[in-house]
């Protein structure tokens, strides 16, 4: 190629490195930054995104757990019914019904109920702050290691 002419190519392709790479620093910080109960949603964060190329549009596509945005944004207050009319709710009652599933002992006892009233929970926000304190310094980052 002749001095001062424009590679598209090989632009595209560097480009499209740096978003790869750009990508998954996102995706780790944003996991590092979710809360960490079972850790399926962490998991989920660090395996479900993708960089695809529509001509010479790039486009960083993200999936998570399907509870993400209740730990992003929270809950209100809220009744738990059965699936089925008539049916009940079975579920293991205390935090150490919870730590049993994931190995740990269980003192919790079994409670069959026909409605719960959930509490709601606080709002453990990991996906705003990432994209609001890191995603342009990591896509900065990842520019400048592709175009020096």
């Amino acid at each position: 190629m002749a001095p001062g002419k424009f590679d598209k190519k090989g632009f595209e392709d560097q480009l499209e490195k740096a978003l790869v790479g750009f990508a998954i620093e996102l995706t780790e910080t944003m996991a590092n930054k979710a809360p960490a109960d079972t850790g399926e949603l962490r998991a989920s964060i660090r395996n479900g995104w993708d960089v695809k190329r529509r001509g010479s549009v790039f486009i960083v596509e993200m999936s998570m757990a399907p509870h993400a945005p209740f730990v992003e944004f929270g809950t209100r207050p809220h009744e738990i019914l059965p699936k089925k009319s008539g049916g009940v709710l079975r579920f293991e009652s205390g935090k150490k019904a919870r730590l049993e599933r994931r190995g740990k002992s269980r003192e919790g006892k079994i409670v069959y109920t026909k409605r719960v009233m959930h509490p709601g929970t606080t709002a453990q926000p990991f996906i705003r702050p990432t994209f609001h304190q890191d995603m342009v310094p990591l896509l900065r980052k990842n520019l400048k290691r592709r175009f020096k």
